[in-house]
Formats: C-alpha cells, sequence, structure tokens
C-alpha cells in the first residue's frame, strides 16, 4: 500500500481529479489521512475508485481508516446523530437514503466506465497498422532537416513533387464523417499528437469528426450510426457498452481498448 499511496501523494490535485472525478478538497483529505472529516461510506467509495482506477493496492490505507471510525464509533455516532434529527425533522430518513444512494450509483457508475468493453465488430488490423504508419510518417515528415544536408539537383526535385502530387489526395473536396447517435451519449476526443483531450461532453445530435488531425475517440455506449459523408455508406451500431475509433488519414476505423490504451500512452481516457 505504502507503494501506491505514495504514487497518489505524488501527483497533482487536479489530475487526480481528472482522471477520477473525486472532488479536489476529498481528495486532499484522504491524502492526508483526515478520517474525521469523511464520511465512512465516501471514504469506502473514494479508495474503490482510485484502487480500480490506477491499479493499486490501497488495502492498508482502507484498513487504517476503517480501524479509526472503528475506534471512533463513527457509526453509533452517526445513529445518535441521525435519531436527534429525525426527532427534528420527520424526513431526514429519506434525505439520507437519497444521499447514500446517490453515492452507491456514482461509484457504480464510475466502475462500470472504467472497464474497457468489447467491441461487437473484431477490428480489421490490417486497417489500423495502415493509420499507425501513416501518424508515424507525418510526425517524421515534420522533423526539421539538418543544414548539413546538400540540397537535391533540380531532377531529382521534380520527380519527387511530380510523385507527390500523383498521391495526395484531394483534401479540399473531402467531407466529414457523422457520428450520429440514436439517443444522448458521452463523447470524448483526444488529439494523438498532442495527447490532448480536445472534447469530452454529452451529445444528442450529430456530430461531424473532419480534419487532417489523428484522433482517438471514445463514446460511452454503441447506439449509433456511423456516416461516411464521402462515400453515402452507413455503418450501424447496436451495442450497449463503450467504442472506441482511431481517426487517420480521413478513415474511422474501430479499435479495441487495448489498442486504445496502447495509442493514447497506457490510459483508457
Amino acid at each position: 500500500m505504502e507503494d501506491g499511496f505514495e504514487y497518489l501523494k505524488k501527483k497533482d490535485l487536479f489530475t487526480l481529479y481528472e482522471e477520477t472525478h473525486i472532488s479536489q478538497k476529498n481528495l486532499k483529505l484522504l491524502l492526508e489521512k483526515e478520517f474525521d472529516k469523511i464520511n465512512k461510506v465516501q471514504f469506502v467509495g473514494f479508495v474503490s475508485i482510485l484502487e480500480t482506477q490506477y491499479g493499486l493496492d490501497l488495502s492498508e490505507l482502507k484498513n487504517e481508516g476503517l480501524e479509526y471510525y472503528d475506534i471512533h464509533n463513527v457509526d453509533r455516532q452517526q445513529k445518535l446523530f441521525v435519531t436527534t434529527l429525525k426527532e427534528r425533522n420527520p424526513y431526514i430518513k429519506i434525505y439520507i437514503v437519497i444521499t447514500l444512494a446517490t453515492l452507491a450509483v456514482a461509484t457504480a457508475v464510475y466502475l462500470f466506465m472504467s472497464q474497457p468493453s468489447s467491441p461487437t465488430v473484431k477490428p480489421d488490423n490490417t486497417n489500423i497498422d495502415k493509420a499507425l504508419k501513416n501518424i508515424k510518417i507525418n510526425k517524421a515528415s515534420q522533423e526539421v532537416r539538418s543544414p548539413i544536408q546538400s540540397a537535391p539537383s533540380p531532377l531529382v526535385e521534380v520527380k519527387l513533387i511530380e510523385k507527390n502530387v500523383t498521391k495526395k489526395p484531394e483534401v479540399n473536396n473531402l467531407k466529414g464523417i457523422l457520428i450520429n447517435p440514436l439517443q444522448k451519449v458521452w463523447l470524448g476526443i483526444i488529439d494523438i499528437g498532442t495527447h490532448r483531450k480536445n472534447i469530452s461532453k454529452v451529445v444528442s445530435k450529430p456530430y461531424e469528426i473532419v480534419g487532417d488531425k489523428d484522433l482517438l475517440i471514445s463514446l460511452g455506449h454503441g447506439n449509433i450510426d456511423v456516416i461516411n459523408q464521402n462515400s453515402n455508406e452507413t455503418t450501424k451500431f447496436r451495442d450497449g457498452g463503450r467504442l472506441r475509433f482511431l481517426y487517420s488519414d480521413h478513415k474511422l476505423v474501430e479499435i479495441n481498448g487495448s489498442k486504445f490504451k496502447e495509442i493514447n500512452q497506457g490510459r483508457f481516457w
């Protein structure tokens, strides 16, 4: 646990918040072991989320916290507190049940969203490998050439230009790819070049993917249609699990969770 706990303490609070959606205030209380300021149910839920997100063993931290709550009779004190409130407000039991149910549902949803789902359609590894090669080629072409290299002769230069003209697609004539959700869905888009999360929002209308950037795309569920506006082809997905795509060279290719994590520097999101 110590290694896992030390790992969490070294991470920035804002980064932990972005990756777990636990508030920075509660993260700080947890890392400083201020158990008296955290509800016991919240404490157990937070530890479970951190273990799942980072693959850590925080059993020692959990045992330390539970021991604190046992020693200080937190359950008994909470019952006495609830009893007193009941006398003052007959509806307090309903409020408490709703609060605990909300926390339990939020924890369950987070754990479900953190697990990689198996795509319904087996990805074409050939297309994925080609797309990854295009990404590497594009990155390599952006490197600055050494001034020591001699300039090519005019004849060679003309041949290179002709070769590029014949192979370069007419990007200006290409249309985007539409992702049409049949119900509200969470959409996340990552720029592979910078590994920045460009989009993270819930959409209910068709969303167009367009441009030359290589992207990773993640969807909260698989009840969508993908419409290629260039070929007028529609691919229907009817899976409740999460969908992931690689967008490269103006093509959208479905990938599984492992490939997504590999391209995204070891992260599922």
